[in-house]
């Protein structure tokens, strides 16, 4: 079942969330699972959201790619997390993305 994720990491900055978001390379190399991202600068560090198609999927990008790269980025603090289990998820999609979505399983196809 998808999860809708909130991280909030008090005292990151913006520039630090572009080296990670950078570091992770989610453009070229997407974590399994990711359905949607997005991350805000607020006056306390960085608020992220996140769509994921499991939890399972969230847990293990969590534990192997970005501990490795806060781990190689020397990142001292850490996110608050909610995870919540999605009641809906709606997304425009263009008729390419509607061949890759499952209406039974509500998943998208993995490739």
């Amino acid at each position: 079942m998808a999860i809708f994720v909130k991280m909030s990491w008090p005292g990151m900055k913006e520039s630090d969330y572009l080296k990670t978001f950078k570091a992770i390379d989610v453009e070229n190399k997407p974590p399994l699972g990711l359905i949607t991202h997005a991350a805000t600068a607020t006056k306390n560090g960085m608020d992220i959201v996140d769509i994921w198609e499991s939890e399972a999927d969230f847990n293990s990008f969590v534990t192997t790619r970005m501990a490795d790269v806060a781990k190689a980025l020397n990142l001292t603090s850490k996110p608050t997390t909610e995870i919540v289990k999605l009641t809906n998820f709606y997304k425009s999609l263009s008729p390419k993305d509607c061949e890759a979505y499952d209406k039974t399983t509500h998943t998208f196809a993995r490739s």
